[in-house]
C-alpha cells in the first residue's frame, strides 16, 4: 500500500506545483536554472527541486481523489490508505529517525525539528525531460592565453634593412584612403539605422525593421460576424414562448448572462471524478440512492453555490455530501446535472448574492483547498 500510494504521489508532483499529503505536510516544486559546477566542470539542465512544508496538512482531496481514480476503489478507502501511510510514515521516524522516501527525499529529525533533503537525481520539470549531464570542463583550469614577448618580424626590403629597426614616417595618402574605408561603413551604418526609425510605424517594413516593436500600426478593427447558432434576442434560451420580451425582461437576462460570464470565465478546468465500476442500470432502479429533499436542487433558483466537487453519479455524490455534514456543514446540497456535462456537483453553502459567495469562498479555501468555486444556478 505504501509503495502504491508513494507511487500516485510522484506521478502528481509531474503535474502539479505543490501535492498536500493530509495530515503530513505539502511537496513543493521550485524552479531550479542550469547551472554549472566549478569543481566537477558538469552542466545541469534546469530542473525543478523539491521543498517541504509541514503546516500545509489541509486535505484538499487531490492526493485522495487521484488515489480513487486511479486505483479503482471508493474515496473513502482511498482516505483510509493515505491516512495508513501517513501512519507509517510517522512510525518509521519515530523509530528510526528518519525515513527516505524514493524519488522525494529523506525526512530526519533536527533538534526535534522535522527536516527534508531532497533527492536532486530526479528532475520533475517537463520541458527537461530526456536532457543529460554534460561535462564541460572544469572553469578553475580555463586560463586566458596572454603573449608577453613580442618578436620584431625581420626585414621586408632593402630599405626597411637600412633604417636599423627605425620606422620610415607614414604615407599620408594611405593613411588618409584608410580612414574613408574604416568610417564608409560607419555612415552607411548611421544612415540606415536612422532610416529604419522613422520607419518604425509603417507596416510595410515590419517584417525586417528591429525597431518595428516600438511603434504602433494603425490597423482597422475587423467587423465581428454574428454567431448564426447564438440567439441574440434570447440569449439564455429561456423564452421559448416566442413571444418578444419587453425591455426589463432584455435587461433581465442580459444581466444574469454577464453574472454567469464572470463567475466562471476565469475558473480553471472543472475535474469530474468519474465512477468507479461500471453503472448496472437495473440495480439502480432497484436500489436507488436516497438523498433528502431539502439537499437536492432540481431546478434554478438563481443563487450561489460554492462548489467542492463534481461526480458523474448520484452514490457518489451523496457520500461526499453525507461525510460533510457529519462534520458539521450543514448547508450542503447536491445540484442535478442540467447542461452538457451531465455531472452531480456537491455544494458546501450558497448565498443570494454573488458578493458573499465569494467571500465565504475564499475563507473556506483554508480548509478545503483552492479548488473551490461559486457557480451560480
Amino acid at each position: 500500500m505504501a509503495i502504491e500510494i508513494s507511487k500516485h504521489i510522484t506521478q502528481l508532483l509531474g503535474e502539479h506545483d505543490c501535492v498536500i499529503v493530509p495530515g503530513f505536510g505539502a511537496l513543493l516544486l521550485h524552479y531550479k536554472p542550469a547551472k554549472i559546477d566549478k569543481t566537477t566542470g558538469v552542466l545541469s539542465p534546469p530542473s525543478k527541486e523539491i521543498a517541504f512544508n509541514e503546516k500545509l496538512i489541509s486535505n484538499d482531496w487531490t492526493l485522495i481523489n487521484a488515489v480513487a481514480t486511479k486505483s479503482h476503489i471508493n474515496v473513502d478507502i482511498a482516505e483510509e490508505q493515505v491516512i495508513g501511510f501517513v501512519k507509517l510514515i510517522r512510525g518509521k521516524l519515530l523509530l528510526n529517525k528518519q525515513y527516505a522516501w524514493e524519488n522525494v527525499g529523506t525526512f530526519y529529525f533536527n533538534d526535534n525539528h522535522l527536516r527534508f533533503e531532497a533527492d536532486n537525481r530526479v528532475n520533475y520539470l517537463g520541458d527537461s525531460f530526456g536532457l543529460p549531464q554534460i561535462f564541460v570542463g572544469k572553469q578553475d583550469n580555463i586560463k586566458p592565453s596572454v603573449n608577453t614577448k613580442i618578436k620584431q618580424r625581420p626585414p621586408m626590403n632593402s630599405n626597411e634593412a637600412n633604417t636599423n629597426g627605425v620606422q620610415p614616417p607614414p604615407n599620408d595618402r594611405k593613411n588618409v584612403s584608410n580612414w574613408v574605408w574604416v568610417l564608409l561603413p560607419v555612415f552607411v551604418m548611421a544612415g540606415s539605422a536612422g532610416f529604419m526609425w522613422e520607419n518604425r510605424s509603417n507596416e510595410a517594413f515590419s517584417s525586417f525593421n528591429p525597431f518595428a516593436s516600438f511603434g504602433e500600426f494603425k490597423t482597422k478593427p475587423k467587423k465581428q460576424e454574428k454567431d448564426k447558432n447564438f440567439n441574440y434576442e434570447d440569449p439564455l434560451g429561456e423564452n421559448t414562448s416566442g413571444e418578444k420580451l419587453d425591455k426589463s425582461e432584455e435587461v433581465n437576462i442580459a444581466s444574469k448572462a454577464t453574472e454567469e460570464v464572470i463567475i466562471e470565465a476565469p475558473i480553471a478546468k472543472e475535474e469530474v471524478i468519474e465512477a468507479i465500476e461500471p453503472i448496472d442500470q437495473e440495480k439502480i432502479k432497484k436500489t436507488a440512492v436516497v438523498v433528502p429533499s431539502g439537499s437536492v436542487v432540481s431546478d434554478k433558483t438563481g443563487r450561489c453555490y460554492i462548489i467542492l466537487a463534481s461526480f458523474s453519479t448520484l452514490e457518489q455524490a451523496e457520500k461526499i455530501r453525507q461525510s460533510l455534514e457529519d462534520e458539521g456543514l450543514e448547508e450542503t446540497k447536491i445540484i442535478e446535472p442540467h447542461d452538457s456535462k451531465n455531472i452531480f456537483r456537491v455544494s458546501i453553502a450558497d448565498y443570494d448574492k454573488k458578493a458573499d459567495a465569494l467571500k465565504r469562498a475564499e475563507e473556506l479555501r483554508e480548509k478545503f483547498g483552492e479548488k473551490l468555486w461559486v457557480h451560480i444556478y
